[in-house]
């Protein structure tokens, strides 16, 4: 009888750990900008002018000017990426007037022209908060890598505006 109830105990222990969702790793900091934009870098060069701060919980990014190219207005993070990993790429984003966005993961620094790991991928925003959510494995270990929000021009954007973005997240799959 002890061995019966035993081998129930070890199968209703392994049952709890196979049903127990598993926390997949964050790799974003400050993704929800509660009170600041801490560990989030942002740039603006080639003509792009941007400012941005934490308001509402969210990361405002106040574009007075997208620039020439897509990357002239930029806002990132630097990750660390592992090759054969699968992630999972999350966020909500709006902006005061559609327009598209462009974001990938890409080398943080080094030569140009940088290595992109992932994307480029281009999401149109409207007016009204919206979740994006996006999935790739990628082929290579980058310990300096970012993940990076492309703010300048894409497409026919250019009167002053502002993106927010929130609930910003790279998890494991």
């Amino acid at each position: 009888m002890g061995k019966k109830v035993l081998g129930l105990l070890i199968l209703a222990i392994c049952t709890m750990f196979l049903v127990m969702p598993i926390h997949a790793e964050e790799l974003i900091q400050n993704g929800t900008f509660d009170e600041n934009t801490d560990n989030w870098v942002h740039w603006a060069g080639g003509g792009g002018d941007v400012s941005i701060a934490a308001e509402n919980g969210e990361a405002r990014l106040k574009i007075n000017n997208t620039g020439n190219e897509v990357w002239t207005v930029q806002f990132r993070q630097n990750i660390s990426i592992v090759a054969g990993t699968t992630y999972v790429i999350k966020f909500d984003a709006r902006s005061t007037t559609p327009r598209t966005i462009r974001f990938m993961l890409e080398r943080s620094g080094g030569a140009q022209p940088y290595p992109v790991y992932y994307g480029p991928v281009d999401v149109d925003l409207t007016t009204e908060m919206a979740t994006y959510t996006f999935e790739g494995t990628v082929e290579i270990t980058e310990p300096n890598a970012h993940l990076i929000f492309c703010l300048g021009k894409v497409g026919r954007i250019g009167r002053v505006h502002t993106v927010y973005l929130d609930n910003v997240s790279i998890t494991t799959k």
